[in-house]
């Protein structure tokens, strides 16, 4: 069977060697999923605006409520140190991936999440 990789730890940058316990990475997934619903929502008021002004207040007002999704479950400081590991690291990404899917079941079997 081929190796996963032949580089060596050191190589990896700092991000990809965090450690992130079963309890962050669950707060992690609920924050990201509520920012994913605030982002879908925004993003149908940004296409609907007319004007840049009206598209900037909409960026500021998502940001800010992204923002309050986020701190309520971590840290803003740490929901982005979660995100760059989960960016960078492929075994963590699986276990976040995994998170997301059974909470999507537990949530609302055969329910679909519409606006």
């Amino acid at each position: 069977p081929p190796t996963q990789s032949v580089m060596p730890m050191q190589s990896l940058p700092a991000s990809a060697k965090v450690s992130v316990d079963s309890a962050t990475l669950h707060k992690f997934a609920s924050a990201y999923e509520d920012v994913r619903h605030v982002r879908f929502g925004y993003a149908t008021k940004f296409k609907a605006a007319n004007t840049t002004t009206q598209k900037t207040a909409i960026k500021a007002e998502a940001i800010k409520t992204m923002k309050q999704h986020i701190t309520k479950y971590m840290p803003l400081a740490e929901y982005i140190k979660v995100s760059k590991a989960v960016s960078s690291n492929p075994h963590l990404r699986e276990r976040l991936i995994t998170i997301l899917k059974a909470d999507q079941k537990k949530s609302a079997p055969g329910v679909t999440h519409g606006g």
